[in-house]
């Protein structure tokens, strides 16, 4: 990525390389919103655009930061979103996107860094997102999983939560852990391609 090393890529991840190199950071970040906004174009969100309309799905919970749903109803952030930045300071949140063509993320009020509302390695998730993720599984009837890392505590044991509460559990890609053990249905095969083919059946 332009303007930032490979080697450091990994530190802007971290709150401690937040601290370290605020500006070094958000040459990283910038590049994470612009992939985010061309994943806009992507069918797999026209998809969920189209289901959510239809009242197929009533929620969303996402690990993604990227903003891609920006738009959907009921989208539940569990790590925060990246289009959102916040004054390390006085708290004052801004857009991301209107402040990326200057490359000013500094707070006008005080003149403090501006910190992308997301979760980094080193803090703890937003304690609202996860309340409201929790709360809508045992409200669910239905439990759909894509591309869900087993392995990404603790948001591996909302299958776990949701068969706990009844709910059924559809799982889409995974095998031989236990966010398959727990499925009603376990569908062995690409998440992406999937969801867009069940979409296209549903349209």
């Amino acid at each position: 990525m332009e303007g930032v090393n490979q080697g450091d890529v990994g530190k802007y991840l971290t709150l401690e390389g937040f601290r370290s190199d605020p500006w070094g950071a958000w040459n990283y970040y910038k590049g994470m919103v612009q992939r985010a906004l061309e994943l806009r174009e992507h069918p797999f969100y026209a998809c969920i655009h189209r289901l959510v309309d239809a009242g197929y799905i009533k929620s969303i919970i996402t690990v993604c930061v990227d903003g891609a749903l920006a738009g959907v109803r009921n989208v539940i952030q569990v790590y925060g979103d990246l289009l959102k930045c916040k004054c390390v300071t006085c708290g004052r949140v801004y857009d991301t996107r209107k402040l990326i063509p200057s490359g000013r993320f500094i707070c006008p009020y005080d003149k403090a860094p501006l910190k992308p509302m997301i979760t980094l390695y080193g803090e703890s998730m937003p304690e609202r997102e996860w309340i409201r993720a929790v709360v809508e599984i045992g409200c669910s009837e239905l439990l759909i999983v894509l591309g869900l890392d087993p392995c990404e505590a603790p948001i591996n044991m909302l299958p776990v939560l949701a068969k706990y509460h009844g709910v059924k559990v559809i799982v889409v890609g995974y095998e031989g852990n236990h966010i398959g053990y727990c499925a009603d249905h376990h569908i062995i095969s690409d998440p992406i391609r999937t969801f867009i083919d069940v979409c296209r059946e549903l349209a």
